[in-house]
Parts: structure tokens; sequence; C-alpha cells
């Protein structure tokens, strides 16, 4: 699973130490807007478990993207898909996701749609084209 930071990088900022990778959280105090994406290597044909292909977090909120295929007239059409959630503890500790957004996590969540936006569309663009 390879890391990076989108947007300035901010791995071993100590005033940045909130921040945590994906696979981790923490209560969320004041986080500033800093995406992580996390990509996910390919999986085989067949197999029981679909990885996501990208995740981006910013804080407690995520953007999962899903490559997809669907046959129609015998012909395969490859299209991606995105989940948006925000992680919560309930009162027993327990961390769970909701669907639902607090106006505080608008700003994280355009942010993140903007950069998964930016990954789908750029994905085989090399970087004269931009």
């Amino acid at each position: 699973m390879q890391q990076q930071a989108l947007g300035n990088s901010t791995l071993g900022n100590p005033a940045l130490g909130n921040l945590k990778p994906l696979g981790t959280r923490s209560v969320e105090t004041s986080v500033p807007t800093m995406a992580y994406a996390t990509q996910y290597p390919s999986h085989e044909q067949g197999s029981e478990h679909k990885l996501p292909a990208k995740k981006l977090r910013a804080g407690s909120i995520s953007v999962t993207i899903w490559n997809n295929d669907a046959v129609k007239d015998g012909r395969v059409n490859s299209y991606q898909t995105l989940n948006i959630e925000r992680g919560y503890q309930d009162k027993q500790g327990v961390w769970k996701n909701a669907k639902s957004f607090r106006v505080s996590d608008i700003p994280k969540v355009v942010t993140l749609l903007n950069k998964a936006y930016e990954s789908l569309i750029f994905k085989n663009q090399s970087t004269e084209e931009v």
C-alpha cells in the first residue's frame, strides 16, 4: 500500500502532528484541511473482497474511489464510483461511519471531492497536457 500527501508535503511536520495516516484514528480536535491518499494494489479477478482504487482522508472525513465493471450487450464498461463517509465513535467507543455531515465538515468534503476528481480526470494524462 503506497501512501502520499496531497497538496503541501506535511509528513513529519510537528505542527501537523494530529494528522494521522490512513489506518489510524483519533478524536479530532482542530485538524487543518490536508488530504491524504492511499493507493491500493489492483485486485485479481474473481477475488472475494474488492479493494478500493484509492482512499482520501481529511480528518474524520474520507472519500473512497472504487473501480467498477458492468457488462451490457456483451461489452464490458468500466466506471468509477465514490463513497463519502465521516468517522465517529459511539458512546461505547466503537468506531463507526456515517453518511451525514456537519456544516463544519463541508470544506473537507469539498476538498476531498476536488482531489478525487483531479485524481480521476488526470489519472491517464501526462504533466505536459495539464
